[in-house]
């Protein structure tokens, strides 16, 4: 009999023994099957993230693109960042007032400097008055006037303002009316920034009163908050999050795959 029960504490250890040891394994596993899908859960969030970055960053990154375009055009044409930074904002101002973008703006300024002619708002203004009436661009008007002051007058024609030389002047008839001026860039350029004034004078404040001048006030507007929260520190914090999104965003494909 105590032989019997010798064999029997024996085996009780030993089944109790590998109870235990089955039960750590278990729990070990147990551990180890939590850490994997903590592990892929948290990659997952960060995958989710990273495409809610993504998303932001295909919203802003674009018009900080733009602005450093026409940043870098202001520089050149005004010869430092300092006059560039206060030319932008005169510009924006002027964009927020008129049917024309930033970006049709800083175009209108810039070739107004390139061209030689006088680059005011007061040339801006009158110029694009003159294209609102005519359903042109600001541009397209900026580069007829340039073309008048090297005496080339077939732009012009596209604005309804016709053109002769004579020996000394040049004569423009413009709705019926003639005007004789000097024959120098200064005279031609004064005669064409008065139409704008004058027989132009409202046309951007009345397009400015269409849903399509509304529209372009709106877009002006959101694409100042962009850039405004491109320009905030968030733009270094995306930068992060992009470079990270492909790594994040096989983690998360391998999770719900596996």
């Amino acid at each position: 009999m105590a032989g019997v029960l010798s064999r029997l504490e024996i085996l009780l250890h030993a089944n109790t023994a590998n109870f235990r040891r089955n039960m750590r394994r278990a729990a070990d596993d147990a551990r180890s099957s939590m850490g994997d899908i903590q592990n892929k859960a948290a990659t997952a969030a960060f995958g989710v993230a990273s495409l809610a970055a993504g998303g932001l960053a295909a919203a802003i990154v674009p018009v900080q693109r733009q602005f450093d375009i026409m940043n870098g055009r202001l520089v050149t044409a005004t010869g430092s960042t300092e006059n560039a930074a206060h030319a932008m904002a005169a510009l924006n101002k002027f964009a927020a007032q008129t049917p024309y973008d930033l970006e049709q703006s800083v175009i209108g300024f810039t070739k107004l400097v390139n061209l030689g002619l006088t680059p005011s708002e007061r040339a801006l203004t009158s110029y694009g008055n003159a294209a609102s009436a005519m359903g042109k661009s600001m541009e397209q008007m900026i580069e007829a006037v340039a073309d008048a002051s090297t005496f080339q007058f077939t732009r012009l024609l596209d604005f309804g303002i016709k053109a002769r030389q004579e020996t000394d002047s040049v004569v423009f008839t413009f709705q019926g009316a003639e005007k004789k001026v000097g024959k120098s860039a200064a005279e031609i350029e004064a005669y064409l920034m008065s139409i704008g004034e004058v027989e132009f004078a409202s046309a951007m404040d009345a397009q400015m009163d269409t849903l399509n001048g509304r529209m372009e006030q709106s877009t002006l507007a959101m694409n100042d908050l962009k850039l405004a929260i491109a320009q905030s520190g968030i733009g270094d914090i995306m930068k992060e999050a992009v470079e990270g999104a492909n790594a994040s965003l096989e983690g998360m494909t391998a999770f719900i795959r596996y």
